[in-house]
This record gives C-alpha cells, sequence and structure tokens, in this order.
C-alpha cells in the first residue's frame, strides 16, 4: 500500500519525533497513526483538485500539537505483563500494576517489588535535577521505531550512548509462558571522551519506583523528588547487587562499587535531602571511545544464578535476536510506504506498542489494555479501536485473540447506569470484568464494531459462527432499550437511556454513548448484509430509524445551544456533548476525548 504524493524534503528528526509519542497513553498512538494518514492522504487529493498554499507534511500535522515534555519509552516482551519504562533521561521504572481484579489476584505478592534507577555521569553523582529536561539528554529509537530506547547523554565533553531493551533470557521478544521472567538489558557506551585522562564515571541510584503518571497537554510523567528507601537491604556480591534475600536487582559485566550510603565528598546536601545518597552503584569506564559497561535488570528481583545464565548471551547477542525478533513481528502486517519515512516509522511502531501493551494470562487469554504502568486495565471502547487499527494493519491472529475474551457473557459486567434507565443486562457486550477499570455504556457499540470490521475485512466463517450469535443479542439490546425510551418520549425518545460515558461518575444522555450504539448497529448491519441473513433487513430499518432519530435529537438540541464569533464575525453554534446542555458549563477534557467530535464519524454509514 501506497500513497503518492509529493512532500517537502524539510522535516523534523524521526527519532525525537517519535519519542515524544512513547507517552503513559501509549496505545493512542495507533489512532494517531492511522488519522495522520487519512489527514495527510486526504490533503493530499484534495491538493489534486485545487490549489493549497503548501503541501501537506508530516511536518505541518504534528506542528498542530506541542511537544509533550519528558518522553517515555515502554519496552516489554510481546503479550507479557511487565513493561519497564525507560525516561526521556535514560532513568529506569519498573512496577507490577494491580488495577484490576485479575492482576491483584496473580501479582499480589509482587505489590513491595518495584524499581527505579536514576543514571548520572560525570565525576560526582548528581541526581537532583531527574524530572527537567536540561538538554543534556536526547531520546530516540533504534531505527526509529523498535522499542529500544537510546538516550544520548553529554555531560563534562564527554557523550555516552545509553541502549536498552527488554527480553527474556534467550533474547526474544515473545515468550515461551505468560509467567516468564522478562530482563532489561542496558549498555552505556562512550561516544565522546572529553578532555583528561581520568576513568568515566557512570552513577545509578536504586530505589523503589517513585514516578507516577498524569493526563495532561504535556507533561504526563511526574518524579517525587524525594526517593523511598529500598525496602530491603542491599549490597555487592561478585557483579550483582543482590537484596537481602540472596535475590538478584542488578548485574554488569564489569566490576563496580557499589555505596550502601555516599560518604563525603561524593555526598551533597541535596542528595542527602532526597534520599539519593542511598544505594548508589559506581562504574568506572576507561576514557576511550567505545568502552563499555552493560547491565541485566530483571523486572522482579531473581535469583542471582538465572540471572548469570542469562549473562552467558552477551549484550550484542541479545540486542541482535531481539532486533530480528520485532522485525518478524512488525513484518506479519500490512506494510506502507509513504514518501515521508517518519510516518513509516510511526505506522510500525504502533503496533509494536499495542503487542507490549497487551497482557497474557492463565490458559493463553490474552487482554488488550489501554497502556503501561497508568493505564494497566482493557476499557472495551478504546480496546476496539486498537483492534480494528491492527486488524486494518493485518495482524489478524492476535486480534482474533484480544477479542476472545469479550464472547463469554458469563463474565460481562452489567450496563453502567443510573440504576433504573436501562430495562437489563441480557445482550450487553462489555467485556471480562476481572480485566476491566470502569465500564462504559460505549463499550458495547465499539465490540460490536470491532468484531463486525474484523469479519467484514478477513471473512473468517469461524470467526462469525463464534460472533454472529453475540453481535445479533447485542442489537437486539439496542432495540429495545431504544423502544422503551420511545415510549417514556421526550428529547431522548429513540435515544439510549441515560448512563456512563467516561471515567467521571456522570450518568446522563451523552452523544458518546448513541454514537457508539449506533456504529455497533450500523457495522453489524453489514455484517449481515454481506452474508445474507434473513434478519438484515428488519436490523436495516432499525439502523435507518435510528440514524433519524439520532440527527433530528441533536440538531434540535443545537438551535437552543450558545454561540460563539469566530475570526471573521460568523457565529458558530456550540455542539454539546449531552442532551439538555447549552452551555459550556462543566466541561473538561472529557468533551474533546468522548465528545461531539465523535458523532461525524459514528454517522457516516460505508457499505459492503
Amino acid at each position: 500500500m501506497a500513497f503518492d504524493s509529493h512532500f517537502p524534503r524539510q522535516r523534523l528528526t524521526p527519532p525525537r519525533t517519535l519519542a515524544r509519542y512513547s507517552a503513559a497513553g501509549a496505545p493512542h498512538v495507533m489512532v494517531l497513526a492511522l488519522t495522520l494518514f487519512v489527514l495527510l492522504a486526504g490533503n493530499a487529493l484534495m491538493s489534486a483538485q485545487g490549489p493549497y498554499e503548501e503541501e501537506p507534511s508530516y511536518e505541518r500535522a504534528v506542528a498542530l500539537w506541542p511537544d509533550i515534555r519528558r518522553p517515555i519509552t515502554f519496552v516489554g516482551c510481546k503479550d507479557h505483563s511487565d513493561e519497564f519504562a525507560i525516561m526521556w533521561n535514560g532513568n529506569i521504572s519498573a512496577q507490577t500494576a494491580t488495577a484490576t481484579d485479575a492482576d491483584r489476584r496473580l501479582f499480589a505478592q509482587r505489590s513491595a517489588e518495584s524499581l527505579q534507577m536514576s543514571f548520572s555521569v560525570g565525576e560526582r553523582p548528581k541526581f537532583e535535577d531527574r524530572d527537567r529536561e536540561d538538554g543534556s539528554t536526547w531520546p530516540s529509537l533504534r531505527d526509529s521505531h523498535l522499542p529500544i530506547a537510546i538516550i544520548q547523554h553529554r555531560a563534562d565533553g564527554l557523550e555516552l550512548t545509553e541502549e536498552a531493551f527488554a527480553s527474556d533470557e534467550h533474547g526474544n521478544c515473545v515468550t515461551d509462558r505468560w509467567d516468564s521472567r522478562v530482563y532489561l538489558r542496558v549498555q552505556f557506551t562512550v561516544q565522546q571522551t572529553g578532555e583528561g585522562s581520568e576513568p568515566v564515571k557512570i552513577w545509578a541510584q536504586i530505589a523503589p519506583n517513585h514516578t507516577s503518571y498524569n493526563t495532561s497537554a504535556r507533561r504526563n510523567i511526574r518524579i517525587l523528588p524525594v526517593a523511598p528507601d529500598y525496602p530491603r537491604a542491599l549490597h555487592m556480591e561478585g557483579s550483582a547487587v543482590l537484596d537481602s534475600r540472596g535475590l538478584a536487582v542488578m548485574s554488569a559485566n564489569r566490576g563496580f562499587r557499589f555505596h550502601s550510603r555516599l560518604e563525603p565528598p561524593l555526598a551533597s546536601i541535596a542528595l542527602r535531602e532526597l534520599h539519593l545518597d542511598r544505594n548508589v552503584v559506581e562504574f568506572n569506564l576507561p576514557r576511550a571511545k567505545g568502552a563499555a559497561v552493560a547491565l541485566i535488570i530483571p523486572f522482579v528481583p531473581a535469583p542471582a544464578a538465572e540471572v548469570a545464565t542469562t549473562g552467558r548471551m552477551s549484550y550484542e547477542q541479545a540486542l541482535d535476536a531481539v532486533t530480528r525478533c520485532w522485525q518478524r513481528e512488525v513484518g506479519k502486517g500490512m506494510q506502507v510506504s509513504v514518501p515521508d519515512p517518519a510516518l513509516n516509522d510511526l505506522w510500525k511502531y504502533a503496533s509494536v506498542l499495542a503487542f507490549i501493551t497487551a497482557d497474557g494470562y492463565p490458559g493463553g487469554e490474552t487482554i488488550l489494555k489501554t497502556a503501561p504502568h497508568q493505564y494497566e486495565a482493557c476499557w472495551p471502547t478504546l480496546m476496539a479501536m486498537h483492534a480494528a487499527a491492527l486488524t486494518r494493519m493485518g495482524y489478524f491472529r492476535d486480534v482474533a485473540g484480544y477479542l476472545q475474551p469479550f464472547l463469554d457473557a458469563r463474565r460481562r459486567r452489567p450496563v453502567p447506569n443510573t440504576g433504573a434507565s436501562y430495562l437489563s443486562a441480557s445482550g450487553f457486550v462489555s467485556g471480562p470484568g476481572e480485566h476491566i477499570a470502569v465500564s462504559w455504556v460505549s463499550d458495547h457499540g465499539a465490540v460490536l464494531w470491532a468484531a463486525s470490521e474484523y469479519y467484514l475485512i478477513t471473512r473468517d466463517r469461524s470467526f462469525l459462527e463464534q460472533w454472529l450469535p453475540v453481535l445479533l443479542e447485542g442489537v437486539g439490546w439496542i432495540a429495545r432499550e431504544r423502544e422503551q425510551t420511545k415510549r417514556a418520549g421526550g428529547s431522548g425518545a429513540g435515544l439510549m437511556p441515560a448512563g456512563r460515558a467516561t471515567d467521571a461518575e456522570m450518568q446522563g444522555n451523552f452523544l458518546w454513548n448513541d454514537a457508539w450504539s449506533y456504529r455497533g448497529l450500523d457495522a453489524v448491519c453489514s455484517v449481515l448484509k454481506a452474508i445474507g441473513h434473513p434478519e438484515a433487513e428488519r436490523w436495516e430499518r432499525e439502523r435507518l430509524d435510528y440514524r433519524s432519530v439520532f440527527e433530528k435529537a441533536f440538531r434540535n438540541q443545537v438551535r437552543h445551544t450558545m454561540r460563539w464569533t469566530d475570526a471573521q464575525g460568523a457565529e458558530i453554534p456550540f455542539i454539546p456533548w449531552e442532551l439538555g446542555q447549552t452551555g459550556s458549563e462543566a466541561l473538561h477534557a472529557f468533551y474533546l476525548d468522548t465528545g461531539p467530535m465523535r458523532r461525524a464519524w459514528s454517522i457516516r454509514t460505508t457499505k459492503p
């Protein structure tokens, strides 16, 4: 697949551009990638019909959004629960998320097991400013799309490269079991020696995780200034750091000094106050280009013998193995080529992030989650969007696995509502409750749509045999709930009853819920028509009625909303996200996240 257009040759540096998207909401990059392709392709077609002041380009697209500060990259194995966070400055965070019932049950023993390693380069350790982007570090990705983080460090005339990736003990990106051990492999390499002949010093401070994530426009990462004390006493044994149980927290391929507490003159007042003077590892490298030290860090402390066995595979061998492994996984999907390499890399990176974010469980089940660490749970609406994107990218086997857990009605959560607004949960498709953080009414239509899209693209008959009863029950549920609002009358007659549409505990007639319910019904109608199902005509009538009611209700609502004046003096009506809303009161980020922009996409109908 290729789009032919002529984009300007001047562009942003791809590694930096891509690194900024690997923030806390990782899988959203899939939607972003597809959106950029659609926008650029659409602009290219429009430019063929009429003149543009400037050619469409990747640079113009990303310039619409400010650069995310403190970018972070998650590395891990495909469909595995353990993911490491590599920060813009090379610091490492590892934590087991327990936001869902399944994770709390499986990983209860890990509640006290987390790790954060802060790095510093120079004669003395300087960890105090690790929450700032001061220009001394520069993050990117290997080949601009592989989950191998590359951080350039500059200090005192020195330049070092830090490279980090995750794999199993054999260097694989796909593990044999859902609970296989995952290791982070890190290597620091001297690139520029600077002046002098003294050894190059690299410092690593070990503490429990004290990084948090906050969804905001530009700064999603927070590092607590005071580093908590590691919960167990650490000591050095050979070339490894062990805890009081004798389990390895870190090992290296060369010797080092271990400071349980820094002594003057290495310790400063700031380090002592922030507890950053404790459990510090000191590496001394020859001041020569190419001098290196490689570390192995298990996700949770592991038997020293197992870590030593893993170390028999050199860093270079493991890097080569994991690179080839991820290239094979990317190669299984549809390949896209456009004149701008950054877009090609973004396309590939999207699937990699999804696979890292998905988690495996006992019995072979895989759950496509929303993100590692912060949003490490399944939001079915977002899962559906990601699954549909992966379907279009050609990862059919993976998507079928991610959708499988949604078939079992016994595991689904009831429809989230006021307690009286919905007649029944029979036919409502949510998802496996033990893997879900918050249910939305939109989950139902989104899952119907994703499953329908999968069949319409793959024409997989065995998949259809499993899903057709669910699809028919799903549209039946929509029809029954619409019927009760018709009987009740009012402005919401024929729409879905009030329910939850976001993580906020608000119940209402949200456009988001109706948009997804309609989209799910529309997609199922396409499936029924494609297979010549005897009920296709019945559900097509339901679809047309829903569309008419939906448009009429919200057009009527817009007549009563406030107006704002644009730069040309034209009055523009405010588009509400809920029936009865006439102004911008009580609006927040969810207005953009799950608001009225969804309407144009949901009402659009395409037939096979």
